[in-house]
């Protein structure tokens, strides 16, 4: 998958000032996951020939957080922080139970430590 070794990717042209890319949550299978969860989704806005509503432009979003300059968390530490936001976005965005749980498979976070 395209994204997988974009963001994986030490020699990518835009990760020149990368000093680590480290894995938080999910892998290969997740992004998977996230890219069939939106061709689902699309096949059924065709099915259902609904009119009006945008066609599904993406599958996921994507969300950096930068922290101030010489803050270094340990991986353990970032895990805590990307869950935290995830269950604040969650929140924010009133998943029900079912919801929730489609939301926590398809949860990806690679950190991107910058020199």
């Amino acid at each position: 998958m395209m994204r997988e070794r974009y963001l994986l990717n030490k020699k990518h042209g835009n990760h020149k000032h990368t000093e680590d890319l480290i894995s938080i949550f999910g892998c290969v299978e997740t992004s998977n996951r996230i890219a069939i969860a939106g061709e689902q989704f699309r096949l059924n806005q065709l099915l259902s020939n609904r009119k009006g509503g945008r066609p599904l432009s993406s599958y996921a979003m994507e969300y950096c957080l930068t922290l101030p300059k010489g803050y270094r968390p340990t991986s353990e530490q970032w895990q805590s922080i990307v869950k935290d936001c995830c269950l604040a976005l969650a929140t924010v965005c009133k998943l029900n139970k079912s919801e929730f749980a489609q939301y926590r498979q398809q949860i990806r976070a690679v950190l991107h430590q910058q020199r």
